[in-house]
């Protein structure tokens, strides 16, 4: 699965912390976490929307949302290899892996 999809339209503000923000941002690109691993490092977005996002949750939670975002958030398109548009995330093979044990998230 390599697939392009559009940025989720969640509402940072909406939230009531940042990892509830991110659980909810993955589940809109498909992720099911009752079954499923995630590798963010293998999703990727425009840098310019993903410093945004960033600076929103650091707003709502403080500099630890932000590491939040940085360690577990997807990866920032940096060089342009995928040449996102701003609005626009890239799913490569393995970002969603299926598993046997259940999972729990937010």
């Amino acid at each position: 699965m390599n697939i392009r999809k559009k940025l989720p339209a969640l509402d940072v503000t909406a939230f009531e912390d940042a990892p509830c923000f991110i659980v909810a941002f993955y589940t809109a690109l498909g992720w099911n976490p009752d079954n499923q691993a995630l590798d963010p490092r293998l999703i990727k977005m425009h840098p310019e929307m993903w410093n945004y996002l960033c600076g929103q949750l650091i707003a709502l939670g403080g500099r630890a949302a932000g590491l939040g975002w940085m360690n577990f958030g997807p990866s920032a398109d940096e060089n342009g290899e995928y040449r996102l548009d701003k609005h626009e995330i890239k799913i490569l093979k393995g970002a969603f892996t299926d598993v046997s044990k259940r999972i729990h998230a937010c």
